[in-house]
C-alpha cells in the first residue's frame, strides 16, 4: 500500500497528472489493493483518483466471511476456503482485519461516500466472493 501511494503521489505532484484523470483498477485482491489506496489518500488529504475499476474485489478478509454460503458453494476452482485463509491470513498478520485498509466492507460511511464518484464493479453471481461483494456493492 505504502508502494502505491507513492506511485500516486508521484503521478500527482512530479509528474503533473490530475487525479481526476486517473483510474485506478485492480481485480481480486488487487481491488481490494485500490479501494485502500482511496481510503489512504482520505486519511492523508490527498486528493482520490477520478474513478475505479473494480473486478471481482476482495472486501472482506476476516475470518467470519469464509463461513458465507458464497464461499462455501462457489469455491469450485483453484482457490479452495483452505488456501482462501492461507492468503487472507497471509495478508492480515497481526493487523485488525475489520480496518477498511485490510477489509473495504468495514469502511465506515463517511470513508465510502468519499470514494471516486465514477466506480466500475464487475463480478459473477457465482464466485467465492460473490457474497462479500453483494454487501459491499
Amino acid at each position: 500500500l505504502e508502494d502505491l501511494v507513492a506511485v500516486y503521489k508521484k503521478l500527482v505532484n512530479d509528474m503533473h497528472f490530475p487525479p481526476r484523470n486517473i483510474l485506478v483498477a485492480g481485480e481480486s485482491a488487487g481491488g481490494n489493493l485500490a479501494l485502500a489506496l482511496c481510503f489512504q489518500l482520505q486519511r492523508l488529504r490527498e486528493p482520490l483518483p477520478g474513478g475505479l475499476i473494480l473486478m471481482s474485489p476482495w472486501v472482506d478478509l476476516t475470518k467470519e466471511s469464509f463461513e458465507c454460503p458464497s464461499w462455501q458453494q462457489n469455491c469450485k476452482d483453484y482457490l479452495t476456503v483452505g488456501l482462501g485463509e492461507a492468503c487472507a491470513q497471509a495478508y492480515v498478520r497481526s493487523a485488525d482485519a475489520r480496518d477498511c485498509l485490510v477489509s473495504p466492507l468495514h469502511a465506515e460511511d463517511h470513508e465510502l461516500s468519499a470514494l471516486p464518484p465514477k466506480a466500475l464493479l464487475i463480478y459473477g453471481s457465482d464466485e467465492c466472493l460473490s457474497d462479500q461483494i453483494d454487501e459491499f456493492g
